[in-house]
């Protein structure tokens, strides 16, 4: 009997044991099953968010092609525009969409093209416009500034450079005269033109009679101009000079002479 019985307490004690186990991996598995629910929720929001994100970066990266496709060199868009209106590009257009491409690939030119590029505005009197200065700096708040100086200094030309004028091998003298220019760092420099040889040498030799007919007309003197110049730059004497029958070169340099030429023209 009292086998029994402590049998009955033994098996009443698993049982309780078994229970209580059961009990704890319920519970176990209650909490296990919350975390996991609130460890997806979050890897779902997070999940959103980060494609969200994807999404945005994507906008921005066709945004930014789309702006480097707009902003690309186009050669043969930029010599349609160069020659739409009244606008006209002349002389060897080839070479110059050439460089045009090669800018476009990032190529530099070959070292054997030598190219002079030269801009005529034909609505103004004036030709005298400043040298290229280079590119402004790309974080320059001056761009704007620049651009309108650049405006007002095709409306407003700035003075002949003195040098130009001054005879080979000649420094300029100091005006007599006062007159005066004032340069771009507003320091005012006194310049004197020279209108004659320093030495004057007793000549018999007079100006060109007025009989005597010139050699070329304008159009023959014209096609003597080496490529990208043009008749309206030349100064009056040397347009003279080459109509009576020299070449551009000889005629620059025989008006740059420090020499009489007054038999090359009309008195009147």
């Amino acid at each position: 009997m009292d086998t029994l019985d402590e049998r009955i307490k033994e098996t009443q004690s698993i049982r309780d044991e078994a229970s209580h186990a059961q009990g704890l991996l319920e519970a176990d598995f209650a909490r296990l099953a919350r975390e996991n629910l609130e460890e997806t929720a979050a890897l779902r929001q997070r999940n959103d968010a980060l494609e969200s994100q994807l999404r945005y970066a994507q906008s921005q990266i066709s945004t930014l092609e789309q702006r480097v496709r707009d902003k690309r060199l186009d050669a043969g868009g930029l010599l349609a525009f160069l020659n739409a209106g009244s606008n006209e590009v002349r002389g060897n257009w080839p070479r110059f969409r050439k460089l045009l491409g090669q800018f476009q690939r990032g190529v530099a030119a070959p070292p054997s093209w030598k190219t002079w590029i030269t801009v005529e505005a034909a609505d103004k009197s004036f030709r005298m416009i400043p040298p290229y200065p280079g590119p402004a700096p790309p974080d320059s708040d001056e761009g704007d500034d620049d651009a309108e100086r650049e405006e007002k200094s095709e409306d407003n030309p700035p003075s002949p450079d003195p040098k130009r004028d001054v005879p080979r091998g000649k420094k300029p003298r100091k005006s007599q005269s006062g007159s005066k220019r004032r340069a771009s760092s507003q320091r005012s420099v006194e310049v004197e033109v020279q209108c004659r040889p320093t030495v004057h040498p007793e000549s018999d030799v007079g100006p060109r009679s007025a009989s005597e007919a010139l050699t070329f007309t304008i159009s023959d003197a014209c096609a003597l101009l080496p490529e990208f110049i043009a008749w309206e730059d030349l100064r009056p004497d040397v347009q003279w000079a080459m109509r009576t029958g020299l070449g551009y070169d000889e005629a620059v340099e025989i008006m740059l002479a420090d020499a009489a030429q007054h038999a090359l023209f009309h008195r009147d």
